[in-house]
């Protein structure tokens, strides 16, 4: 899924007002406040990026991280790796 098809496909969630495309990795006090944002919701496992041990560790101490879980095991990134690379010229999808 290209990041324009994600972004199409969060901002038909029930619980979503808005979408940022362009929102940064790591959140700060001045975009919380430039799109009054109310939670932050992602999975609970920590993101780590150069300076930070948790890029939600700000939001997380607001109280403003909705942590969710996946309930399902299946990623479809698990399961392309699984497909040969030279899959659609072998027949697979044919």
């Amino acid at each position: 899924m290209q990041h324009a098809e994600r972004c199409e496909a969060v901002r038909h969630c029930r619980w979503v007002d808005e979408v940022v495309p362009e929102a940064p990795w790591v959140i700060d006090a001045a975009f919380l406040e430039k799109y009054n944002i109310d939670y932050v919701a992602h999975d609970d496992e920590p993101y780590l990026s150069a300076g930070h041990d948790d890029v939600y560790a700000f939001v997380k101490s607001l109280g403003l991280f909705a942590p969710f879980r996946f309930y399902c095991t299946f990623r479809s990134s698990h399961a392309t790796r699984q497909i040969p690379p030279n899959a659609s010229h072998a027949g697979y999808f044919n």
